[in-house]
């Protein structure tokens, strides 16, 4: 969701990778309106891949003129160079298309990860639970939702994929905050994996903040031995140390059997309490 247009990344195993438009005053008015496609190169070393968009929240739109952020994820395994970010900048003049402008990647380097848990294969499942099971965890791309925010002294987004968090298959959550002031470029603010215990797995992460500025981040957990698929989460506040999550981890859903089938789910989604929006919420 953005303030100009609807945008929609899709995975379609054939040719570059896909992002669609739609103009979202024409839609909100009831009028027809059509679909627009674009494209970004496709990775050629893994399979399943997918895009993803920015989701605006808050009350403060991007400043006018801002294009739509859309994000991957670089692995250097899949090719060499250096683990990066992807944002690309889509600029869609409704009222003439022909001046529509996708332009990138910018290019932001991360720590290093290794975005292949287990160097399982996509869809084969990675991450084990009570009674040898396997789920799939999800990995190589950036989960739902890369969530926007307009401070108005700067611009910030923030998301999450999942990593190997030991180099021995351990799951892991990769998570960063992304700023921008003005016409400066996008820059990575803050980063961190949250892997901290030995056997449990997180995966399955979304992350989201508030209007205060402090950032929640939750997502599923197993292990082989006693935790059947769970959900957590943690947070932080604004002003707590940089590439840190802060808050106790808290268990609010707790699973009692294994679950028969790979795909634990596909997607998850945090989401701001709008009554709240503008306040200290952790």
């Amino acid at each position: 969701i953005w303030n100009n247009g609807y945008y929609i990344c899709t995975n379609e195993n054939s040719g570059n990778t896909p992002i669609y438009a739609l103009n979202r005053d024409s839609l909100l008015n009831g009028f027809t309106c059509n679909l627009y496609r674009f494209t970004v190169p496709k990775f050629t070393a893994i399979t399943f891949q997918c895009a993803t968009g920015a989701d605006w929240d808050g009350a403060t739109p991007a400043p006018a003129g801002s294009p739509a952020y859309i994000m991957r994820l670089w692995d250097d395994a899949w090719g060499g160079g250096s683990d990066h970010l992807e944002v690309w900048s889509l600029f869609v003049d409704w009222a003439d298309t022909s001046n529509t402008v996708l332009s990138g990647p910018l290019n932001l380097n991360t720590i290093p990860f290794v975005s292949n848990v287990g160097n399982a294969s996509f869809y084969v499942g990675s991450v084990p639970e009570p009674g040898g099971g396997i789920i799939e965890s999800m990995d190589q791309i950036i989960m739902n939702r890369v969530q926007y925010r307009n401070f108005g002294t700067y611009e910030s987004m923030v998301c999450n994929h999942v990593v190997d968090a030991n180099g021995n298959g351990l799951s892991g959550i990769r998570w960063y905050e992304l700023r921008k002031s003005g016409s400066n470029p996008w820059s990575i603010y803050q980063q961190g994996t949250y892997a901290p215990d030995p056997t449990t797995n997180r995966f399955m992460g979304s992350i989201a903040q508030d209007g205060a500025g402090n950032i929640a981040l939750g997502y599923s957990v197993t292990d082989s031995i006693s935790i059947y698929p769970s959900l957590r989460i943690v947070a932080r506040r604004l002003g707590d140390p940089l590439g840190t999550m802060t808050f106790n981890e808290l268990q609010f859903a707790t699973g009692n059997t294994p679950y028969p089938n790979q795909r634990w789910g596909d997607y998850s989604n945090m989401t701001i309490d709008r009554s709240e929006e503008h306040t200290s919420e952790l």
